[in-house]
Parts: C-alpha cells; sequence; structure tokens
C-alpha cells in the first residue's frame, strides 16, 4: 500500500488524521511536492499520481481521500474493522503528523 500526497495538501493533512499515527506508520508514504521533505515527484509522475492524496494498493491507483473501510477492503486487511473516525468526523485539532521543510 503506497501512499501519495504533499505537504501543502488540506485533503492529505485530513487524510493523515484520519489514519492516525499508528497506522500511518505502517503504510509507504512518497511526497509528491518538489519542495517537500524527501520529495520523489518523479516516483509520483511515474505511478500516474494526478491528484493528492492518491493510493496504490494491489497495483490499482485510488484518486482522493478514502475512507478506512475503503482502504480496508482494497487491501484485504482482516483485522479489527471498528473505526473511530470517518470523513465526517476527522479531528481538525490534533497535530500534523508528517514533517515537511517549508
Amino acid at each position: 500500500m503506497i501512499y501519495y500526497g504533499a505537504w501543502w495538501c488540506p485533503h492529505c493533512f485530513e487524510q493523515r488524521q484520519l489514519l492516525g499515527q499508528e497506522a500511518y506508520q505502517k503504510i509507504t508514504y512518497v511526497e509528491c511536492s518538489p519542495d517537500g521533505l524527501d520529495a520523489q515527484a518523479d516516483v509520483c509522475q511515474a505511478a500516474g499520481v494526478q491528484s493528492y492524496p492518491s493510493w496504490k494498493i494491489e497495483g490499482k491507483l485510488y484518486a482522493g481521500m478514502q475512507e478506512l473501510k475503503e482502504l480496508a477492503t482494497a487491501s484485504g486487511y482482516q483485522g479489527p474493522s471498528n473505526f473511530q473516525y470517518t470523513l465526517q468526523t476527522i479531528p481538525q485539532t490534533m497535530p500534523q503528523i508528517v514533517p515537511y521543510k517549508g
């Protein structure tokens, strides 16, 4: 599972908040903004990423924010599915998880 985003993208921030820190640490994040920390814009372009956030799961590219249940289904996740948040209930006051260079 690969998550493509940009440090300046508000929807990417919301997607990270929805995931939570524990889940976020278990995925591969690719920074697509050329001025971001550890930027890999060429990797994003080669993957066909056209919008942020985007996900590559089992070889398929998913554009836009995804519900946790959608990510779980697409990835074949078999663990607990009583997710605390949805796109409608994302906490807006949590600290940003991924550092960026600005």
